[in-house]
This record gives structure tokens, sequence and C-alpha cells, in this order.
């Protein structure tokens, strides 16, 4: 089978949607099939090969020439790239983003006469996406992101099947009224490889100068994921554990802000800022083994890639009430509705004082997240790949 993947971000940005698409393109052609991804040039995307991260060679990647427009990308249609799929001769036609790149690849489906299955991996017309273009108090943003609803609608129901992550994203795109069959599946990590590196835990908290329990965060430096929200939490309670850390692994355009948050706050001593650690270098050498307790105060996630792959080192998990996180909280850890730091810091204290839940918490983790794998995911993605396949044929 030939698949052609089309994504508005990729390598080297590394957010939920990139690991998704590298992930199953890796499943799929470690099971036989060949795949092509269609995705943005990046100023610094240039050598693409798994060095940064975990991609297999026999991927196929056509980069196009993109522009950054508020932290989205924009790509142009080039006939090179058409030229490139129609060569290709797809089975199948997968968009992972509404956006420019999206659009084009559903165009070509049409054109060529290829199915056309398109996943949606974020809350587009949540609220709280307006964090990640600094405009979450802007009524035009608002108003727009209404609208946005109709136009979703519109690009979803012009596929022959929808896939979801999680039963919570399924309901949102039911809840402006997407008429066109919706699948869930969940976005895949590669759950097999994280365990493999706590056999370097000890020294690489050592190097980074872990020397107590330390509460970790994975993710983007950006308003959506809260994390101001994650240090005034910690702040508390430092009150109780004055030789708690906080590691914060990641980059994004709030990074400054929140540096100055720190200090402001006088905790930069006790926080660990790692940067933006290439996907490849964070798995296999184990930096999620930095925390004891992984910590996610967004209330934007379609699934939270980041948070199942803490659990596939075990870490036992904080995270709030909302979206496709309480979805992945079972026995693994504790929910938060409050987003009162001091109520917060009262449960995680509770936690961090109970050495046999925090035991239980991490067993459970690690056997939840083996339902995350590459394998099992890329089977579920197969089954339907046949499915439209054969119903189309018939």
């Amino acid at each position: 089978m030939r698949i052609a993947f089309f994504t508005d971000t990729f390598f080297p940005n590394i957010d939920g949607v990139t690991t998704a698409v590298i992930n199953y393109a890796n499943g799929l052609a470690e099971s036989g099939h060949e795949v092509l991804i269609v995705a943005p040039r990046y100023p610094k995307s240039r050598k693409i090969a798994g060095v940064n991260h975990h991609l297999s060679s026999k991927v196929q990647v056509e980069l196009l020439p993109s522009v950054e427009m508020s932290e989205v990308r924009l790509s142009l249609p080039m006939r090179k790239m058409f030229q490139k799929v129609t060569a290709f001769d797809p089975d199948i036609i997968h968009t992972h983003t509404p956006l420019t790149i999206g659009l084009q690849g559903l165009y070509l489906a049409r054109r060529l006469k290829k199915l056309a299955v398109t996943t949606h991996h974020t809350h587009y017309t949540d609220p709280e996406a307006l964090k990640h273009i600094h405009m979450f108090e802007s009524p035009v943003a608002h108003q727009f992101q209404k609208g946005l609803k109709v136009v979703l609608k519109s690009y979803y129901d012009s596929h022959d099947l929808v896939i979801v992550p999680t039963q919570d994203t399924k309901g949102d795109l039911r809840s402006f009224k997407v008429a066109q069959k919706i699948v869930v599946i969940p976005s895949p990590i590669a759950s097999e490889l994280f365990w493999k590196a706590q056999s370097a835990k000890q020294a690489l908290r050592r190097r980074m100068g872990v020397k107590q329990q330390a509460l970790i965060f994975v993710g983007r430096m950006g308003g959506e994921k809260n994390v101001d929200l994650v240090m005034r939490v910690f702040v508390e309670l430092l009150h109780q554990f004055p030789q708690l850390q906080l590691v914060l692994i990641g980059d994004g355009p709030d990074k400054k802000k929140l540096f100055k948050l720190a200090e402001k706050l006088d905790i930069n001593r006790a926080i660990i800022w790692t940067g933006a650690i290439p996907h490849k270098t964070l798995v296999e050498k184990g930096y999620y083994f930095l925390g004891d307790v992984f910590i996610t105060l967004s209330r934007f996630e379609t699934q939270g890639l980041s948070t199942i792959e803490a659990m596939a080192c075990g870490l036992p998990v904080v995270g709030a009430r909302a979206h496709a996180t309480k979805e992945i909280i079972h026995g693994n850890g504790i929910l938060i509705s409050s987003k009162d730091p001091k109520i917060i810091a009262q449960k995680i204290a509770k936690l961090l004082l109970d050495k046999e839940k925090m035991k239980m918490y991490s067993e459970q983790s690690l056997k939840i997240a083996q339902g995350f794998s590459i394998t099992a995911s890329t089977e579920k993605l197969l089954a339907i790949y046949d499915k439209l396949l054969y119903n189309n044929n018939e």
C-alpha cells in the first residue's frame, strides 16, 4: 500500500502532530508499506534523516517552501510536489492539518481520484486555542473562531473518513455537526524505546543537577500549556518540600516571559531549564526520568503525547481535568479541577508523601502506555485503510 501524508507542521518543529506523523510513518514503513510525507520546509530543516528524530530512512519526504505567520507556516502549491505525488500514485492521501498543505492534499486526492483520510489533532475551536496565537482576550478572534467551525465542518466532510485520537475529540467534532464517519485511533508513541533508557536515569540526574524529587513538564512553552500555573503551584510546594525541583523541557514563544516569572517568584534556583531537546535524544537519553512526577495543567489537549511518553517511563501523572487528559489518567495519577495553585499543591504534596501510591501509579502508567504503542496504533490504522479500499473497490 502507498500512503501520502500531508502536514503543515513537521521537524524540526516538535509537537504532537509532528510526533504522530513520524511514528505512523515509521510504523507503516516497517510493516512493508510505502510512505511519502509532504511537509513545510523550515529554515533549519535541510537535513531531515533520523539524526534528530526517529524517522525511518524508508520514508520519503517532500518539503515545500514555507513562511511563518503567527506561529503557523503557510506553503504555496508547487508543481514539483504535484508531479512527485502523482508519480508516487498513493492508494490513500492522509491529511493531518487543515491548513495550506492539508488543503493541497485534499485537492490532490480529489484530482487524482484517491481516497482521502484526515486526522483531527487539535482543538482549533476551543477558546484555549487562542492562547496559542496570543489572542485569548480578543473579541475579534473569538468571533473568527466561531466561524472556523463552519470551515472545519466543510473540510472534514470533504474527506472519506475522519480519525481522532480520543472520544473527547470525537465529541468536539460532532458538536459542530461534522457528518462524516469518525473513528477513534490513539496517536502512537514509541513506547518500547522509552523504558530502555531507564538504565541511564541516575547518571543523567547527576549530570543535570537533579538531587531530590522533581516535577517535570515536557512540551511547548506557550500560553495554552499553562506553564505559568505550574510555576505558581511549584512555589506553594516549596514551602513544604524545600528541596523539590522542577524540570522544564521545551521551547516556545512564552519561554522568556516564563523565565522572568520564575525570577519574580524567586524559584529559578530550583528550576532546571533544558530548552528544546531533539526528540530522538529525549527518548534515547531518558530525559523523562529527570522527573518523579509528570505535571501538565494544559486544558487544551486532544491527546497529550508528552503525557503518554511520560507514562511509558513509568511516571505518575498530575493533569488538568480537561479534554483528553481526563481519558488517560485512570489509576496512574490525579486529575485537577481547580485552578487555584494552593489547592493543586495540596493534592500533589499528598501524592509525593505517599510512596505506595506513587509506586502503584507508576506501574499503572506503564501498563496504560502499552496501548499507545506504534504497533498497536498502526494496526488499527491499516485496518481502517484496508476497509476503505475494499469498500471503494466493490
